[in-house]
């Protein structure tokens, strides 16, 4: 029998194989795999968390059109630690398959959202071990990489141009979770982040070494061309 990591990379090389790139099929592989351990515990529901400021309801909440029940009792000593209440969540699936849990996250987003939406667009969120991916945070000591050189090079830039590379860094940081945060979704947090880091310090570029601007006309012909020369058009 091989090992259940061995397992992963296999299945993760016959997804590659089929055609997907190597970030998605070891993701793939990995979410297969930890449905193919369903816990016990769960019997035949699908299992998650609800979290988020709000209080316990005074008994549990049957959604019978969602499937979905929600116990009452707070739970403690869970993944989440940012979240003044922490809830079990059961929802019902036909079988134990990747399907089936797609279909439970959504039933389980649409619920979230509507508990939100009630609430004047409080926070609310779920989680799940079969569904989210363990946190990994960056180890590091404080200190380290010299930071004061960098702040020497930062106060050398004009007011304005500083600005926007303190917005450059705000967005380089405030995305990442930390270890204990293992309930925070971040891919697509630290993608925007990156996105808006890149913009501020584009903005600060062109304010040290100005571009030369184009006309309408000459942006229209130089896409036409770009485009042209892809075979777009």
């Amino acid at each position: 029998m091989p090992e259940p990591l061995d397992a992963m990379f296999e299945r993760a090389r016959q997804h590659q194989a089929a055609g997907l790139d190597r970030s998605h099929a070891l993701h793939l592989a990995s979410f297969e795999a930890r449905v193919e351990q369903w816990p016990s515990g769960w019997g035949n529901d699908f299992g998650a968390l609800i979290f988020g400021d709000f209080n316990p309801p005074d008994q549990a909440l049957r959604f019978d059109r969602l499937g979905i029940s929600i116990q009452p009792e707070n739970l403690t000593n869970t993944v989440v630690r940012s979240a003044l209440t922490v809830l079990e969540a059961r929802v019902s699936v036909s079988e134990k398959s990747v399907a089936a849990v797609k279909d439970a996250a959504r039933r389980l987003n649409l619920l979230v959202g509507i508990l939100s939406w009630a609430n004047q667009g409080a926070a609310a969120r779920w989680w799940s071990y079969v569904t989210h991916h363990t946190s990994s945070a960056v180890s590091f000591k404080l200190g380290d990489h010299n930071p004061d050189a960098l702040l020497t090079l930062i106060e050398l830039l004009p007011p304005e141009a500083r600005t926007r590379v303190t917005a450059a860094l705000y967005w380089l940081r405030e995305p990442r979770s930390m270890l204990f945060e293992l309930h925070r979704a971040e891919h697509l947090s630290v993608y925007a982040g990156y996105w808006n880091a890149f913009e501020c310090l584009v903005d600060a570029a062109d304010l040290l070494i100005p571009r030369s601007r184009m006309s309408k006309a000459a942006k229209t012909e130089a896409i036409r061309t770009r485009l042209t020369r892809s075979k777009v058009l």
